[in-house]
């Protein structure tokens, strides 16, 4: 498992993301933002969320972006980030698939 990565953003994306959080010192916010380091991780954060979590309100940030896999698994929820390991174990034992849909 990877502890960091480098994400590379292009001079006009940070330029707007400087300025959202701008914004939020200036005129306060909701969920204010100190500096674009903590405005990415929140958004990545809620992007990871909303993948394992079909049934939560960051679903519909994947659902808009087109970032919902066609299949099965990326319509299950899962308590953990990742694959589902316990989900795997039981389809092999079972030979098909304990469905652990969201409740919501």
């Amino acid at each position: 498992m990877q502890n960091a990565i480098t994400v590379t953003v292009h001079p006009e994306v940070l330029k707007e993301l400087a300025y959202i959080v701008e914004l939020h010192k200036r005129h306060g916010a909701v969920n204010p933002m100190n500096n674009v380091q903590d405005l990415v991780d929140t958004v990545l954060a809620s992007i990871a969320d909303g993948s394992r979590r079909p049934g939560s309100w960051e679903r519909s940030l994947l659902e808009h972006m087109g970032l919902v896999a066609d299949g099965d698994d990326h319509h299950w929820y899962r308590p953990h980030y990742g694959p589902d390991t316990l989900r795997e174990k039981t389809r092999k034992l079972t030979g098909g698939g304990a469905r652990l849909q969201s409740s919501g």
